[in-house]
């Protein structure tokens, strides 16, 4: 018997107690018999990521967990030695593709796809296979290499595996989280304990904690210094972090699902154009891409304190800017002020002032891009983030407080030459786009 992702009936319907209650029921039934088949069944192997408690599956010796057992450690991932040998023929290919050295193709493959943990003693990191695979099945491709126009690029695969957020997906929607100290918490080391990894729950019982390690959002990094003379692995504790670039993609498209009520496909589609478009630098059309989310997000998210919604359209703004091509930061500071976001691509650094709106005139618009440009003046905003051949660009963006949407922006570009400063001021309005208050529905 080989099952795969066992929990997902379960895992993807948190938020449905009811119909959880129902496949449970089911699973019981399934799992008691399948015990009974020890006699007969010459090998069982199970996968998947909660632990759920009621279903017959973790209880009794018939059946062993494995899942931080140092001996299986890297039995569902590649391991680097494992990478040298099977790919050995497309790394210097890829490598070459990309115009870089094979050593830093390597600390891109790292960031990226590794650093997966399933084991209690810490000591072997994985790089996702299905990653792995998708990556180097270009490079397999003659007709991919020899095409100078099509690029290699380290995407977050993830996004298209199975299953893979439905857990946090479904525990998230149950639940009124505040995004921006989510977001915070998650980007830090947390500390957990071995029971919280391993120990059987109740649907009742789960926590975010649990939640983010089992789905692999975040991953063992090492045992904390104050748990290593342990007298019981049971009595550890671990520093867990989350676990590469591409599963802090995937992470940050779910908090953007649940702020959008939105699945994470169509996010991932539109996250695209917001990215592109300030890779072009086309803030006219960032600001209609920006509002193509914000126009079905959720009312009680953004349903915060006055002095609290500024700070969650930084933190909506800095989700659906950062990627593998764009580095996004909020409360920026240098020795003026603090910046409201800063996003920095290959060649440019974006300054972002916000600012919020209730009037819906013209008039009032441009007055609030005045003050934001006199601000980032007075302050002299990314004076500190100056990189040789970068460009800095100064961007002020006016969100409606009775769209929720961004409608109207202003960018300044100031070029030091022998005879002075010159200025580029572009600006403009954007149209809402309207949809029924979700409120009402």
């Amino acid at each position: 018997f080989l099952i795969d992702e066992w929990d997902y009936p379960l895992s993807s319907h948190l938020d449905d107690p009811q119909l959880f209650a129902s496949l449970q029921s089911v699973l019981a039934k399934f799992y008691s018999w399948l015990r009974l088949q020890n006699a007969n069944a010459r090998f069982i192997l199970i996968t998947g990521i909660m632990r759920y408690r009621e279903t017959s599956l973790f209880t009794g010796q018939d059946i062993q967990d494995l899942s931080m057992d140092p001996f299986y450690a890297d039995l569902l991932g590649y391991t680097k030695e494992e990478i040298e040998q099977s790919f050995k023929r497309y790394i210097p290919l890829a490598a070459k593709k990309m115009g870089i050295t094979t050593d830093e193709l390597w600390e891109q493959l790292e960031l990226n796809y590794d650093g997966f943990c399933f084991d209690h003693q810490a000591s072997v990191k994985l790089y996702n296979p299905f990653s792995i695979n998708k990556f180097f099945a270009s490079v397999a491709n003659p007709n991919f290499l020899s095409n100078s126009s099509l690029q290699l690029t380290f995407e977050p695969f993830w996004m298209g595996s199975a299953g893979a957020s439905a857990a946090l997906r479904s525990f998230l929607n149950v639940r009124k989280y505040d995004v921006t100290e989510l977001l915070e918490t998650y980007s830090k080391t947390v500390i957990i304990g071995n029971e919280t990894m391993t120990s059987p729950v109740k649907a009742t019982e789960v926590t975010l904690d649990q939640i983010l390690l089992q789905s692999g959002m975040i991953s063992i990094k090492e045992i904390t210094e104050d748990s290593l003379q342990a007298a019981t692995i049971v009595a550890r504790s671990y520093k867990c972090e989350l676990t590469n670039y591409e599963v802090a993609s995937e992470f940050r498209t779910v908090l953007l699902a649940y702020m959008t009520n939105s699945n994470e496909k169509v996010i991932y589609h539109k996250l695209l154009l917001v990215q592109k478009a300030l890779l072009a630098g086309d803030i006219a059309k960032l600001g209609n891409s920006l509002n193509q989310l914000l126009c079905n997000s959720r009312y009680d998210v953004f349903d915060e304190k006055d002095e609290k919604k500024e700070r969650i359209y930084r933190t909506f703004f800095k989700l659906c800017m950062m990627s593998h091509l764009i580095n996004a930061n909020d409360e920026v500071s240098n020795n003026h002020g603090r910046c409201d976001l800063v996003a920095k691509t290959k060649d440019t650094i974006y300054a972002f002032e916000l600012k919020r709106i209730q009037s819906d005139t013209t008039e009032a618009k441009f007055a609030l891009l005045d003050e934001a440009e006199q601000q980032m003046v007075r302050n002299d905003y990314g004076n500190n983030l100056i990189e040789e051949g970068k460009m800095l660009i100064w961007v002020m963006l006016v969100i409606s407080d009775k769209y929720r949407q961004v409608c109207a922006w202003r960018t300044i570009k100031r070029t030091y030459t022998a005879a002075g400063t010159q200025i580029e001021r572009h600006e403009g309005l954007v149209e809402p786009i309207k949809v029924e208050n979700q409120k009402g529905s």
